[in-house]
């Protein structure tokens, strides 16, 4: 399968990634194709890699779609010096420090 003839599968184990993955799979195979042929290094298995890659992808879609919950809240700015972390160092805040 791919474009170079070089990603090795099964009929049966086509069939199965088809089922599950329909929408990717003619994608994943063209991008490993297009590895193995320009860095000529290759995979025990094509079947159990383009799992793996379509489960990675799978996931990392669900995390664009999830909500962004911040997970730390901003301080508040009140004009006032804050307390160095160094002897000697003294930092006062400004309006453009507000977001740090």
């Amino acid at each position: 399968y791919g474009k170079y003839q070089n990603v090795f599968l099964t009929e049966s184990e086509y069939a199965e990634l088809k089922q599950e993955y329909p929408d990717c799979l003619e994608r994943l195979i063209e991008e490993m194709s297009r590895y193995i042929a320009s860095s000529g290094n290759d995979y025990v298995s094509h079947a159990a890699t383009l799992y793996r890659w379509a489960d990675r992808e799978k996931r990392r879609s669900r995390k664009r779609e999830s909500p962004i919950i911040p997970t730390r809240r901003a301080r508040a700015f009140d004009g006032k010096d804050i307390t160095p972390r160094k002897q000697g160092v003294k930092k006062t805040m400004n309006k453009e420090d507000d977001y740090l």
